[in-house]
């Protein structure tokens, strides 16, 4: 399987996961365990790519590494944030955010 096509499965996932998450409270809890092996799929999958023939996909990759705890933080704050605060996850990335994203057509 392609490196993109690879990539675009793991992210479908990870999102599934957070829908699911964000859909039932008490599955917050049971999103990191779930985050851990798409983690580590994603982490081998980057770690890999670094060696790409195309430089300008290494080094994204190699980038994404460098910033790899920043990647998965939202997982365990946003969850422990929005608990203690009883706001949803959109609300707090977007407090989170300094770029606000486009207002959307009505």
């Amino acid at each position: 399987m392609a490196l993109s096509a690879r990539a675009l499965a793991l992210e479908a996932r990870l999102f599934a996961a957070w829908e699911q998450a964000r859909a039932d409270p008490a599955g917050r809890q049971r999103l990191i365990p779930q985050m851990q092996p798409i983690r580590q799929e994603f982490r081998t999958l980057l770690e890999a790519a670094q060696r790409h023939d195309v430089a300008k996909v290494a080094g994204l990759c190699r980038q994404l590494l460098k910033l790899w705890p920043a990647l998965w933080a939202f997982v365990a704050t946003a969850i422990c944030t929005a608990a203690q605060h009883g706001q949803t996850i959109p609300s707090l990335l977007r407090a989170a955010s300094p770029v606000q994203p486009p207002a959307q057509a009505a």
